[in-house]
């Protein structure tokens, strides 16, 4: 909570605390991000249940500084998590494991999704996150008919869940049509879905429609497929290895989903 109040900004006569650092230069030598991205990067991630079990000792050393700030971050920001995390501040009194304990119990219906928010907020994390609008939109998935949907996908939000189930071994077509804008470098940039190729984002062209099959049902992969996604562009395929529910998102990173606007139609068709 400390590290989390400490990340603040005053400006116009005012302060606010609790804010995602927008760039590096807002807070020199604070390096909280690093620490996590360098943590990940040795293959030494953390879930939230274990950084919730930190003891008393565990700040002897610097890395938990960089893991609770971030999930501090992530839990104070995260519309599946904010309300239950901003009323601890009426249960401080408890310095015992079962504080923590009590805040699970409030959020443990919707834990699987959570972790894997969790995943990737760190598989992505950055200046300027923007948790609310990269929170993964899901909901309930259908078969998807012999001729096909169309689906929307939001160029201001993460990933979107595309309301139809794909199945293992079974090819699907997609086409993408539409135009949105995102903002960088101070200008509003036009925008299809094959993306904007003199600006890149984790290797691939900034504003290129991007898919995955994910689902929380069952037993979970140690990785959520929602971080590994495949390049779409104006129209491509997908031959899923698992059952579930398509999502689709833009490749932006979540520091500038706020100042995006539009969307796609998407058209899913199974290929004969």
């Amino acid at each position: 909570m400390g590290e989390l109040l400490g990340t603040h900004r005053w400006q116009d006569g005012r302060l606010t605390l609790g804010v995602m650092p927008r760039t590096k230069d807002e807070v020199p030598y604070w390096g909280r991000v690093k620490i996590v991205k360098d943590e990940l990067a040795a293959g030494r991630g953390m879930s939230l249940i274990d950084i919730l079990r930190y003891d008393s000792r565990a700040h002897l050393r610097t890395e938990p500084y960089g893991w609770c700030w971030a999930a501090a971050a992530f839990f104070d920001q995260h519309p599946l998590t904010q309300e239950a995390f901003r009323a601890l501040k009426a249960d401080t009194s408890d310095w015992t494991v079962e504080f923590s304990k009590r805040f699970y119990e409030r959020l443990k219906d919707r834990w699987p999704e959570i972790t894997e928010d969790w995943q990737l907020f760190v598989h992505e994390i950055d200046y300027g996150y923007d948790v609310a609008r990269a929170a993964v939109v899901r909901k309930p998935a259908a078969a998807l008919p012999a001729g096909g949907a169309a689906i929307t996908v939001a160029a201001d939000r993460g990933w979107q869940a595309s309301g139809f189930r794909v199945q293992a071994g079974q090819e699907y077509r997609l086409v993408a049509r539409g135009r949105f804008e995102i903002k960088s470098d101070g200008g509003r940039w036009p925008c299809e879905a094959g993306g904007v190729t003199i600006r890149y984002a984790a290797g691939r062209p900034l504003g290129m429609l991007l898919a995955a099959v994910g689902d929380l049902e069952g037993e979970p992969p140690a990785k959520t497929p929602l971080a590994s996604p495949q390049p779409i562009g104006l129209a491509g395929a997908i031959k899923p290895e698992r059952s579930g529910t398509l999502y689709l998102k833009i490749n932006e990173p979540a520091g500038g989903l706020a100042d995006s606007s539009g969307s796609l139609t998407v058209r899913l068709t199974p290929e004969p």
